[in-house]
């Protein structure tokens, strides 16, 4: 699981780019 802040919303992807 990889957590980021993506456009200045948080967003979970599996597999983070």
């Amino acid at each position: 699981m990889g957590s980021y802040v993506c456009s200045g919303h948080a967003v979970v992807h599996s597999s983070p780019s």
